[in-house]
C-alpha cells in the first residue's frame, strides 16, 4: 500500500473523513486489489476497511474473494455492508471466511442473513449447502442474544428451515404459540432494519470521527477466550483447538480491544453497546459525539413483545428462566433474575 495512504489511515483511524481522503488517493483497479490483499494478509483491519470503504464509495470494484480473509478482521455490521457490494460469488467466499474464524456472534448472524438475502435476490433462493448448518450451529451455541435470534429467525423464514426456527424457539420456553408468532414477526422487522441499514449510503455506516484509533494507556482485554491447545475447539468442529482455529485466533488477539471478546474494529463498529460508565469517563467530547451519531445505535435491537394481561415487557425478561418482579425502591421496580 502507498506509504502516504498508510500514514493517513494510521493517523486518522477508520472514520468518514479518513475514507473520503483515501478515496481520492486510490490507484488503478489492479493496484487497488493488491492493496486490499496486502492489508488482509498483514491483518491490518483498519487499513483493509478504510481502503475497501473508499473503493465502494467511488463505485470501484472489490472482489468477493477478499471476504474469506476479511471475515476475521471485520466487526459489527461492516461485514454485511461490504458483502452486499462486492463483485463475484459472495456467498461462498463469505461462508468460507466465517467457517474458519472466530467472530462476534451478532456480526456472524448478520453475515449469514446477508448471504440468504443475496441468494433470494440473485439465485432465486438457491442457498449454499453450508448456510443452514452454520446457522443451526450458531443457534445452538448462542442463546442469550436477542439480535442473533432476530436475524436467525428471518433466515429460517426465508429458507423455510423448521429446524432452525425450533432451535430458536427453545430459547423462549415460557411463551405461548400465539405470542411466538408475534416474536417471529418482530424479529423479522428487526432483521429488515439491519438489512436496510447495511444497504444504505456506504459512508453513512462509518462514524464521523474515529471511535477508537487505538487504546494507549488502557487495559487490553483478550479478543479470544483462553482455550488450551489440546482442548476441543470452541467453534464446534470437534477438532482439537491447535488443529482448528488456534492460528486464526492468534490473529484476532493482535487486534484485542479494551472490551473482552471484541477486536478494535468490532468495538469501533458498535461502540454504544459496550459504553460503560468507566469507559464513558475516559472518552473525549469528539468520541462521545461520534458514539451518539453512530448509525448502529439508531437501530432497535430489542424485540417488542406483549404477553397475556396486556403488559408490554422488555425482551430481556423473556429469557430463561422468566425473572420475577422485585421492588428495589419505594418508587421504582426492576426485573431481577431469581
Amino acid at each position: 500500500m502507498n506509504p502516504e495512504v498508510c500514514a493517513l489511515i494510521k493517523q486518522g483511524g477508520l472514520c468518514r473523513s479518513t475514507v473520503e481522503q483515501v478515496a481520492a488517493m486510490l490507484p488503478n483497479d489492479l493496484e487497488l486489489d493488491r492493496w486490499i490483499t496486502e492489508a488482509i494478509q498483514e491483518n491490518d483491519s483498519i487499513g483493509a476497511h478504510a481502503v475497501i470503504f473508499a473503493a465502494l464509495s467511488q463505485g470501484r470494484p472489490v472482489d468477493a474473494r477478499h471476504l474469506s480473509g476479511l471475515a476475521r478482521l471485520s466487526g459489527g455490521g461492516y461485514l454485511a455492508v461490504i458483502a452486499f457490494r462486492v463483485q463475484g460469488e459472495m456467498p461462498e467466499f463469505l461462508l468460507e471466511g466465517l467457517r474458519h474464524t472466530a467472530i462476534h456472534h451478532i456480526a456472524y448472524a448478520t453475515a449469514l442473513l446477508a448471504v440468504a438475502v443475496w441468494c433470494d435476490e440473485r439465485r432465486r433462493g438457491d442457498y449454499p449447502a453450508d448456510l443452514i448448518p452454520q446457522a443451526r450451529a450458531l443457534a445452538r451455541r448462542v442463546k442469550d442474544q436477542i439480535e442473533v435470534d432476530a436475524y436467525l429467525l428471518d433466515l429460517a423464514a426465508r429458507t423455510k428451515d423448521a429446524v432452525l426456527e425450533r432451535l430458536i424457539r427453545e430459547h423462549y420456553p415460557t411463551g405461548s404459540d400465539t405470542n411466538w408468532e408475534k416474536v417471529v414477526a418482530e424479529g423479522r422487522k428487526i432483521a429488515q432494519q439491519a438489512i436496510d441499514w447495511a444497504r444504505g449510503p456506504v459512508l453513512a455506516v462509518l462514524p464521523e470521527e474515529p471511535l477508537q484509533a487505538g487504546n494507549p494507556g488502557g487495559t487490553v482485554q483478550r479478543a479470544v477466550s483462553r482455550t488450551g491447545r489440546n482442548d476441543p475447539c470452541p467453534c464446534g468442529s470437534g477438532k482439537k483447538y491447535k488443529h482448528c482455529c488456534y492460528e486464526k485466533d492468534r490473529d484476532r488477539l493482535q487486534q484485542s480491544s479494551e472490551v473482552a471478546g471484541l477486536t478494535r474494529a468490532e468495538l469501533a463498529a458498535d461502540a454504544e453497546r459496550h459504553l460503560t460508565q468507566a469507559r464513558l469517563e475516559k472518552k473525549s467530547t469528539a468520541e462521545l459525539n461520534a458514539v451518539k451519531s453512530a448509525p448502529c445505535g439508531s437501530r432497535s435491537s430489542r424485540f417488542k413483545r406483549t404477553w397475556p394481561g396486556g403488559k408490554a415487557r422488555c425482551s430481556r425478561s423473556l429469557r430463561r428462566p422468566t425473572p420475577r418482579l422485585r421492588k428495589t425502591s419505594k418508587s421504582s421496580a426492576s426485573f431481577v433474575r431469581k
